[in-house]
């Protein structure tokens, strides 16, 4: 048995991005799927009370867990000592464009653009669940209630028109940014491999899956970056997809 764990969804974007930071590192570890989907796995007590947000993934490191998909980056790239540039403007420039990426409204436009199988009925389920779940574990009620507002936003969000082109319109920029970065550096952000790599290459496999390649097809040297990421044998081992696969 590894010390480490990883409770993830294969689908779940934010599950690629620790699978392909752990296959990068070379990392073992064992592995644990809660089905955010239709069976709503994520929202179980015994789950609620390992990550209070309800989301995957969450990482096991023996007796320490960490929750949220940048968070646990960090902490493997200070764990295993590699993932992040020693160098301080470039360290620096990393923490930028994960922070970009992390920030960035992806979940939203997934929904909106109906890149998740049945997700308003998905959105739907969740609720429904989180009611019935904080009647049944009083003992959890303030966690199902932070997590009925998150879920309600992401639903609120993913019918909202303006936000989503708005999105959009700052992706562009960000990818304009982008391919500026790489014309001196083979990565982004730094001469190195870096977490920043990690985030970037499953938000550009999401933006596949979702039909939005065109978004970053006109910036030349952002589009041979992807293509690079994809050929990596860490693309693969981490089982990034373009396209959904499976049931929700």
């Amino acid at each position: 048995m590894n010390q480490i764990t990883l409770y993830h969804f294969p689908m779940s974007i934010c599950s690629m991005k620790v699978r392909l930071c752990l296959a990068e590192l070379a990392v073992p570890y064992d592995e644990r799927i809660v089905d955010i989907g239709l069976a709503l796995e994520n929202l179980e007590p015994w789950y609620v009370r390992l990550n209070p947000r309800g989301v995957v993934p969450t990482l096991c490191d023996g007796e320490l867990v960490v929750t949220d998909s940048a968070k646990i980056m960090y902490y493997l790239a200070d764990r295993f000592e590699t993932g992040l540039p020693q160098e301080p403007q470039q360290r620096a420039e990393v923490g930028r464009w994960v922070d970009v990426a992390d920030t960035f409204p992806l979940h939203a436009i997934s929904y909106s653009r109906c890149g998740i199988p049945r997700g308003n009925e998905l959105l739907a389920s969740r609720l429904a669940r989180i009611v019935e779940n904080k009647a049944r574990h009083p003992d959890l009620a303030d966690t199902y209630s932070a997590l009925y507002d998150r879920v309600s936003a992401l639903r609120d969000a993913s019918v909202d028109g303006e936000g989503t082109t708005a999105a959009l319109a700052e992706l562009d920029t960000a990818f304009s940014n982008l391919n500026a970065i790489l014309a001196s550096n083979p990565f982004i952000g730094s001469e190195t491999y870096s977490i920043a790599d990690v985030i970037w290459t499953v938000t550009l496999a999401r933006l596949d899956m979702l039909k939005l390649g065109d978004l970053f097809s006109s910036f030349p040297l952002l589009s041979a970056y992807y293509e690079r990421m994809v050929a990596r044998p860490s693309f693969d081992a981490a089982r990034i997809c373009r396209a959904w696969v499976g049931a929700i």
